[in-house]
């Protein structure tokens, strides 16, 4: 099994370019800590720092990683969508946080690797044309 390495971290925040960031949560993968920080400009949480393309690459391959291995369901997506009402509730406050961030309430929005779409509904619900890829 390969080593999971990363790239470079953030400085500043992705959405805001904010440099101040606190540590939000962890989680451990094949020996790796993996690790999420908030924002606290804007309030985003983002991965800091982010996997490199090949470790990506590696998880994804994985079916560990999907928790097709596991007998007890405690795979990161053993069952995907059981969590959506906890992605479209994220994904409402994400929006809102967006709307309130950049000032556009409404429009066409794109979202890029929807997976169950639980963003898209929330984008939806919140007045935007949505199309998911």
């Amino acid at each position: 099994m390969p080593e999971l390495s990363f790239i470079d971290a953030y400085r500043c925040c992705p959405l805001c370019v904010g440099a101040h960031f606190a540590p939000d949560f962890s989680v451990e993968v094949e020996g790796c800590k993996l690790q999420w920080v908030r924002c606290q400009d804007c309030e985003l949480v983002f991965q800091n720092p982010r996997l490199t393309e090949d470790s990506l690459t590696h998880l994804y391959r994985s079916t560990n990683y999907f928790g097709l291995k596991n007998t007890d369901g405690d795979g990161a997506y053993s069952d995907y969508t059981k969590a959506d009402p906890i992605r479209i509730a994220q994904g409402r406050r994400r929006i809102s946080r967006i709307s309130k961030l950049s000032g556009i309430a409404k429009g066409q929005l794109l979202d890029v690797g929807s997976a169950s779409g639980s963003f898209a509904l929330a984008a939806r619900s919140a007045g935007f044309d949505v199309t998911c890829i």
